[in-house]
């Protein structure tokens, strides 16, 4: 059974990748992972981008707010995308 990771993301540069990572390397694998960005104006995407590619084999998908919504509309576009 597939299982969907929901991130909110918003200046999390310093902190994103080991958010991801502690997912990335869990040993069941039927795991999609969904960052949903808030319109970070620091690196987070990029450092996100970054493990993306350089983890080809597990289920990422990014989202990229156009403008800054809050945590509480993050997390209800996270629901409706999983």
């Amino acid at each position: 059974m597939k299982i969907t990771v929901a991130i909110a993301c918003y200046n999390l540069e310093d902190r994103i990748a080991d958010c991801l990572e502690s997912v990335i390397f869990q040993d069941y694998q039927d795991i999609e992972i969904l960052i949903v960005d808030d319109h970070s104006t620091d690196h987070s995407v990029e450092v996100v981008n970054k493990l993306i590619m350089e983890h080809p084999e597990r289920d990422f998908r990014l989202i990229i707010n156009e403008k800054n919504l809050g945590l509480c509309e993050v997390r209800n576009i996270a629901i409706d995308e999983a």
